[in-house]
Formats: structure tokens, C-alpha cells, sequence
């Protein structure tokens, strides 16, 4: 009687522990479209929040490009998911859209591409970065220093553009305001210009959704491409960037 007792005391205690396991893979939201709130934890084991739309059509028998955006210093995620509606976007075209909280530097910025491309469906291809004030001083910074695995990028409202030659070709579309620091935003066009190699640029006069705007354009080494709005505005995201953001990353994967 006593063995039976141990043995049924044994095979319950699997049971239980089965039963955990199980609870614990569940609590791991499965890919799919919406909203997800997520995390993984880095190399030194701290975790990285961050905010995850996939389009509403998504299927994980299918690879996705991905946009990457840092939000402003103050700002949070979800602040930066209102503000440029490219939730929307992602939907209509078929994308994924990541945001981070904090997380800016190039280490975490890998570790986080890794994990989409394993978990979330990501083409490496299509990889793509954004960001507004001082995130989008960090999309200057990562760039240059993750050249190879960023297509293109848009810092929006930022300054921090290094004259130091990038290596490798590296598109880019940025939204500065006239009414905000044009200054600092011309040296770190001029900056940029430089370091990508770009031919002299033509100017035209366009309309955005924002309001009337001066557009900037330059072709650049290995065939990357400059793109400069100056936009009548002021500290801002400017309405409609997100679809003309789009779709120059749409035009520009890694080579």
C-alpha cells in the first residue's frame, strides 16, 4: 500500500509539473494580427518591452517587412503608435510595425531584429527604422553603426547626423520643421548627404497633408537615395509622413 502511495504521489507531481509547463507556453502570446503587448529578455537578462501591430491579413506562412520606431524622450510606446497612425498603414499594405521602449542602442536594436525574424515572420530584407526627436537621434546613430541590416530609415524631427562615411549603402527620408530647429537640421542633412555620398540635390516645391513643403532629393552611393521634407511646422510628426515613409522603404530593402 505504501509503494502504491508513492508511486501515485510520484505520478501526480509529473502531472502537476506538466501542467505548469503548459501554463507557461500558453501565457506566450501565439503571431497574429492586431496588437500585442511583448518582451523578450537580452544578452546581460533584462527584458525589453516593446509594442507589436501585425496587418490585419497576417499569416506566419508568410515574410513581412518591418518598421522599427523609437519615440521621442518624453514618450512611450503607445504615444508614437497614435501619433503616426502607421498601424493604419501596415494594414492597408501589409506590414509589421515595432515599438520599442527605450532600447536605442545597437546591441538591443540586433537582439530585438533577431527575435522577429525567428518568432514573427520577419523578411531580413525588409528591415526598416524610425523615429521622432530624440528617437530620431538614435535612427542616425544605428544607421551607421547597423548599416547592413537596415534598408532605410526616417528620423522625423531630429537632429545627430554623423559626417563619417557609412559602410555601406543606406537610404533615407527625413521631415524636418521650418519652425523648429533648421539650423541643426540643415548640418545634419549636409552631414548625411556627405557621409552617403549623395550627388548634388534637386528641390521641389510639393503639398503635403501637413501643409505646402520643400522637397529635397538626392541619389547616393550603391544606389541609395536622400530625401529631405522641409515641412511649415513646428515639434511634430507631420500628418500624412507615415504613408510617404512607407512607401520610400517599400522602394528601398537592402540591397
Amino acid at each position: 500500500m505504501r509503494a502504491a502511495l508513492s508511486l501515485m504521489t510520484v505520478m501526480l507531481l509529473a502531472l502537476a509539473g506538466c501542467g505548469s509547463d503548459a501554463g507557461t507556453t500558453a501565457t506566450e502570446p501565439a503571431p497574429g494580427p492586431g496588437d500585442h503587448s511583448l518582451s523578450f529578455t537580452k544578452a546581460n537578462g533584462v527584458k525589453q518591452d516593446f509594442l507589436l501591430h501585425a496587418p490585419k491579413d497576417f499569416a506566419s506562412s508568410k515574410r513581412y517587412p518591418v518598421i522599427v520606431v523609437f519615440h521621442g524622450s518624453p514618450g512611450t510606446p503607445s504615444e508614437m503608435q497614435a501619433v503616426t497612425g502607421l498601424d493604419d498603414v501596415a494594414d492597408q499594405k501589409g506590414f509589421i510595425v515595432v515599438y520599442p521602449d527605450q532600447g536605442r542602442d545597437a546591441e538591443t536594436a540586433g537582439q530585438l531584429l533577431d527575435f522577429l525574424i525567428a518568432k514573427w515572420s520577419v523578411d531580413p530584407k525588409h528591415m526598416h527604422l524610425a523615429g521622432f526627436s530624440a528617437g530620431a537621434s538614435a535612427v542616425y546613430g544605428l544607421a551607421q553603426a547597423m548599416t547592413s541590416r537596415f534598408g532605410s530609415v526616417a528620423p522625423v524631427s531630429g537632429a545627430g547626423a554623423s559626417d563619417q562615411p557609412n559602410t555601406g549603402p543606406i537610404s533615407l527620408i527625413t521631415f524636418q520643421g521650418e519652425y523648429d530647429n533648421p539650423q541643426g537640421f540643415a548640418v545634419g542633412n549636409a552631414n548625411w548627404a556627405q557621409a552617403a555620398g549623395c550627388e548634388p540635390e534637386t528641390v521641389t516645391e510639393v503639398a503635403l497633408e501637413q501643409g505646402p513643403a520643400k522637397r529635397h532629393a538626392a541619389n547616393c552611393k550603391g544606389g541609395a537615395e536622400f530625401v529631405y521634407y522641409e515641412v511649415r511646422m513646428g515639434h511634430v510628426w507631420p500628418a500624412g509622413a507615415s504613408a510617404l515613409i512607407w512607401e520610400f522603404f517599400a522602394k528601398h530593402p537592402l540591397p
